[in-house]
């Protein structure tokens, strides 16, 4: 038995398999765009841990610098509050404000032999004072101590800078 197709059946016919490959595309696509979606959530997840762990490593070696730096401060304030209070290093900062108010004598430098100041084991300042020297640059406490004449007048100087000093303390 030989069956006949109408139009009707045959264009019916092909509607349903226009449709079934357009829901099977549909279907692809959007399995497609659902794996790109879940790659691009894998790798931003990856990248964002990424970050957050450099993040977290780089704010726990600040905050251990920082408790580092605070100690080695608190260490320093302890030993200037020590050697300023009297002594050598008292009466050096006493005379370089005398001398930055023009009150100032060679008599007075002339006492200051030699002044050590250590600012975590390394020298502040190191020199010899004589009557000599008396031309040297003192701004006094707040200002800056000049040195450089003593390179060629003085040949016990260690240290040959310029130093600013706050209170006995460098910075």
């Amino acid at each position: 038995m030989i069956k006949r197709v109408t139009a009707d059946e045959a264009e019916r016919q092909t509607v349903q398999d226009e449709k079934a490959a357009v829901e099977s595309a549909i279907r692809r696509k959007h399995a497609t765009l659902v794996a790109m979606a879940d790659k691009f959530r894998d790798d931003s997840l990856a990248s964002l841990n990424t970050v957050t762990t450099q993040l977290d490593t780089r704010l726990t070696n600040d905050l251990h610098c920082q408790r580092d730096n605070l100690r080695q401060l608190s260490q320093l304030q302890q030993r200037l509050q020590e050697s300023v209070s009297g002594g050598k290093g008292c009466q050096l900062l006493t005379v370089a404000k005398e001398m930055r108010e023009g009150r100032g004598s060679p008599q007075a430098v002339s006492k200051l032999t030699s002044v050590e100041r250590s600012s975590v084991g390394r020298p502040v300042l190191s020199c010899k004072f004589t009557e000599d020297d008396v031309t040297q640059n003192v701004q006094g406490f707040f200002g800056s101590v000049e040195t450089a004449w003593m390179e060629k007048t003085a040949p016990e100087v260690k240290v040959v800078e310029q130093f600013r000093w706050w209170g006995g303390a460098r910075y």
